[in-house]
């Protein structure tokens, strides 16, 4: 056997390793098959804050399994109500958070409804690659869409 050879066996035996026994990242952590998601969502700002300091929000939540990279973990579409009561007494503002856990890891399509006034019309969706064991979504109420960085709170 040639050296050209000898190195094309080489290959298609690390590769048959890394099938069968797992890929794993250059931290040395395997790639995730189920993630924990956690959302944040925060009112846009022009909902009048709430005389008492509690902001009552009611969301129905929808989540799509679209592309699923991942082994086990929840993989069927399902839907949820989270009422939440908070605010921030610092700022004004009235925030939420909500964590979904145990979901299969790949591309997941996720719809918010607003239920109570003042964001009882609001409506959006938004697709979230859920690939690393914990993942952060955020919404702003009243606005489109959503985003993996806090970034997309400012209104």
């Amino acid at each position: 056997m040639n050296r050209k050879q000898l190195f094309s066996v080489c290959i298609s035996l690390a590769m048959s390793v890394l099938v069968v026994f797992g890929c794993k990242g250059g931290t040395g952590s395997t790639i995730p098959t189920v993630a924990d998601l956690s959302i944040e969502i925060w009112d846009d700002g022009d909902a009048p804050y709430p005389a008492g300091g509690e902001c009552v929000r009611t969301i129905n939540w929808t989540f799509k399994p679209v592309r699923l990279t991942g082994s086990s973990g929840r993989s069927t579409a399902f839907n949820m109500q989270d009422r939440q009561y908070k605010s921030s007494v610092q700022t004004g503002d009235c925030f939420y958070s909500q964590s979904v856990q145990d979901l299969r890891a790949g591309e997941w399509t996720i719809e918010a409804v607003g239920v109570d006034d003042p964001y009882a019309s609001w409506k959006t969706s938004c697709s979230v690659n859920l690939n690393s064991e914990e993942s952060s979504v955020y919404f702003v109420m009243g606005m489109p869409g959503c985003s993996t960085t806090a970034a997309h709170l400012t209104p």
